[in-house]
């Protein structure tokens, strides 16, 4: 009976947990040990903690990817399996190389938003992104892009007119949100024909950012906790918490509003006013959609065309505009460069100099302080630069 009694005091809850604590330091150790010295990616430069974790991504991980990147090379270990380029030899590899037509780097799910919603950017199959990029190509085509071409001068026109007549008022310009209008007014309108009318009904008070630009800017900052959080699986649950939940109800209005263009669209095959990049996605000579699967695809591609035309190119129009500001001998070059190779009959150079003296002396104005010094740019992911 002693014994035993001895035998199950053997098995106390301190000594269970001593022997639970004990396993998981020589797990955590050893898995460690394994990590920064015989792992496959061992050999990588980078910060010694990002070898063994992900824990030194926090929500502002893009400009810990930056630093690091700057510390430690142009090739860096961000993650226990991942690695972090900036080379363009390695746009070159992972992007261009095929097997059988099919990515030899295929995407992860770092970037899934649900069944059906893959689109082009977002999509995972090999397979189905082949299908859908290849029915996309002509699109960009030296074709398709001098046929959109005019349209894009009529907004740029109207852009300029807008900081011509707006820019010289004691109070200047938003450069930010005009730069967005901008983009995403012209995007809409190149991927399906929709007319947003974001700068022409800028004057009135109670006109706001259409839906999706609003929804797009509210959400940034929540897209980049999503890429966080898919780091932390365990954590997956509290990801939620750090949603803009006074716009959630907008994201719903959103895709409501994707489904009513789409449809829109569709009925409007081969009667619209200009060629769009939908023309590509449901040819006028090809039969409607009708399966709800179907119809979802569509609206998830269109909708990240005009996303890819509206961020990056809002993007590149602010910064453009401000740099060249802030560094004279750019603007200097461009312009002289702009005068002497574009002589075709819609560069006149009577109206090139015009165009340029409005443009860049109103953008001057309106981003001056009051002390007459420049604002700072700070260069941000899916919003960059921006002023403060």
């Amino acid at each position: 009976m002693t014994s035993q009694s001895n035998d199950a005091g053997a098995f106390t809850p301190y000594f269970l947990a001593t022997v639970a604590v004990g396993a998981i330091s020589v797990y955590a150790i050893s898995r460690a040990l394994y990590l920064l010295y015989f792992h496959p990616l061992s050999s990588f430069p980078g910060p010694r903690i990002a070898a063994i974790s992900n824990i030194w991504l926090s929500g502002r991980y893009p400009w810990a990817i930056e630093t690091a990147l700057r510390e430690y090379g142009r090739v860096v270990r961000i993650a226990p399996n991942e690695l972090a380029f900036f080379t363009p030899e390695a746009f070159t590899d992972i992007y261009l190389p095929h097997h059988k037509n099919h990515e030899i780097f295929v995407k992860t799910n770092f970037q899934n938003r649900g069944k059906d919603f893959g689109g082009i950017i977002w999509e995972e199959n090999p397979s189905r992104h082949r299908e859908v990029a290849r029915k996309l190509s002509p699109a960009f085509s030296t074709r398709s892009i001098r046929t959109m071409e005019p349209l894009v001068h009529q907004y740029i026109d109207y852009f300029v007119a807008k900081m011509k007549k707006l820019g010289a008022a004691p109070a200047g310009v938003e450069l930010v949100k005009w730069t967005n209008w901008l983009a995403m007014d012209l995007s809409a309108d190149l991927t399906w024909n929709e007319k947003m009318y974001q700068m022409r009904d800028s004057l009135f008070p109670q006109v706001k950012d259409s839906v999706h630009l609003d929804v797009l800017l509210s959400f940034n900052s929540f897209a980049t906790v999503l890429q966080v959080f898919k780091r932390f699986p365990l954590l997956s649950p509290f990801q939620y918490l750090f949603a803009p939940m006074g716009k959630v109800r907008l994201f719903a209005t959103m895709e409501k509003t994707i489904r009513n263009s789409v449809a829109w669209r569709i009925e409007q095959k081969g009667n619209t006013e200009h060629v769009d990049f939908f023309d590509y996605i449901v040819p006028a000579n090809s039969a409607s959609p009708t399966e709800h699967r179907e119809v979802t695809h569509i609206g998830s591609l269109a909708f990240q065309l005009m996303f890819a035309g509206w961020g990056p190119m809002g993007d590149l129009y602010y910064g453009a505009l401000v740099l060249l500001i802030q560094e004279p001998e750019c603007y200097k070059t461009l312009t002289k460069e702009i005068r002497e190779k574009f002589m075709r009959p819609m560069f006149k150079p009577a109206y090139l100099p015009s165009l340029e003296t409005q443009a860049i002396s109103t953008i001057h104005f309106a981003i001056d302080r009051s002390d007459g010094s420049l604002a700072t740019i700070h260069f941000m992911t899916l919003h960059s630069p921006m002023i403060t």
